[in-house]
């Protein structure tokens, strides 16, 4: 297992950092800085989620994790039940009633089929660069559609001077400035008294 967490990290640095879609950074933060509840639900194994929800700030992940015995080695199951489909939209619900969340005024972002029951269940269903499955369901249902271009890579981020795009391409590994060390993402504030809205991510 410490062997996978390590490849997983690995490969992130490798191949997944640069290649985050600056859109989608950018409302992670926007929403982290609004003092939302953001989650990282997906069916990825945790040893290729934790890395991403860590370089996103995102401290709670819904995702598949690969039972480990007594010697750290791997069982061959999956702790819990496989989060796919159905088993996400019932791993996102159980969630919301151990942490008190308002589904009805959370959001939920997805792009694929398997996806569709995760997003009945809140009030603000996002459907992002959506399969053919899920665009047809968005237009029966009137949920409003988020398009978002290919990652045009390192070279084609134009940074803009400010204190946000400085957190976005340190998460995306970039800097705006030569020569210039990249730091840590900053923590998420306080919740603020009034109730805020949650945000549901997937990947």
């Amino acid at each position: 297992a410490a062997a996978l967490e390590a490849l997983g990290r690995e490969l992130f640095e490798r191949e997944i950092r640069t290649r985050l879609q600056l859109p989608l950074v950018e409302l992670v933060f926007a929403h982290r800085d609004r003092d939302h509840t953001v989650v990282l639900a997906t069916s990825a194994t945790s040893f290729q989620a934790e890395p991403v929800a860590r370089a996103l700030g995102i401290e709670h992940v819904l995702c598949n994790r690969l039972e480990v015995d007594e010697q750290g080695l791997l069982t061959g199951r999956v702790e819990g039940g496989v989060l796919w489909a159905e088993g996400k939209a019932r791993a996102a619900q159980a969630f919301a009633e151990r942490h008190g969340v308002d589904l009805a005024d959370s959001h939920f972002y997805a792009d694929g089929s398997e996806d569709v029951a995760s997003m009945f269940l809140v009030g603000h269903p996002r459907p992002v660069n959506p399969g053919r499955r899920m665009r047809a369901v968005a237009a029966r249902r009137g949920w409003p559609v988020i398009q978002v271009p290919e990652p045009e890579g390192p070279r084609g981020v134009r940074p803009r001077g400010s204190a946000m795009r400085e957190r976005l391409l340190s998460a995306l590994g970039r800097s705006a400035r030569p020569r210039r060390a990249l730091g840590a993402l900053g923590a998420p504030g306080r919740p603020r008294a009034r109730r805020p809205r949650r945000l549901r991510l997937r990947i």
